[in-house]
């Protein structure tokens, strides 16, 4: 019973440890796993969206007040923004799963799709950028 008892102890423990690691964010700026390179990988592609989403609605915002600037003489920037954002994700997504198949399905495979996808996403972000300033003029 004593042995059941500690074995079942020690398996709570291990259990408590592996969650624990799971759980702890690694160190990006010195990365020593492929596991801790595919979780970096993930906060930047993240990151890289959160700024883009920021960016796309100051990009609507400006074109909505040239839309009303403009009071209907042309096509809608919002909507043309719209349609353009929504082809641009499947876009994305199609060019950053290449990675996949370079990869060939190895442990380096998330960390290659998340580079893509930050990489992408950083591009488009800029893009927006300028379409704002141009908004603007």
């Amino acid at each position: 019973m004593r042995r059941l008892f500690l074995l079942l102890i020690s398996a709570a423990s291990f259990h408590a440890v592996a969650v624990f690691a799971q759980d702890a964010a690694p160190d990006c700026e010195s990365m020593s796993t492929q596991a801790d390179m595919n979780q970096c990988a993930a906060r930047d592609a993240e990151a890289a969206d959160k700024a883009l989403n920021i960016q796309y609605k100051k990009t609507r915002a400006a074109a909505q007040a040239f839309d009303k600037q403009m009071e209907g003489s042309g096509a809608s920037a919002v909507e043309t923004l719209t349609a353009a954002q929504k082809a641009w994700i499947p876009f994305r997504d199609a060019t950053c799963n290449i990675q996949r198949a370079i990869s060939g399905g190895g442990s380096i495979e998330p960390t290659l799709v998340a580079g893509c996808l930050e990489q992408e996403t950083k591009k488009r972000t800029e893009e927006l950028k300028a379409l704002e300033e141009s908004f603007h003029q």
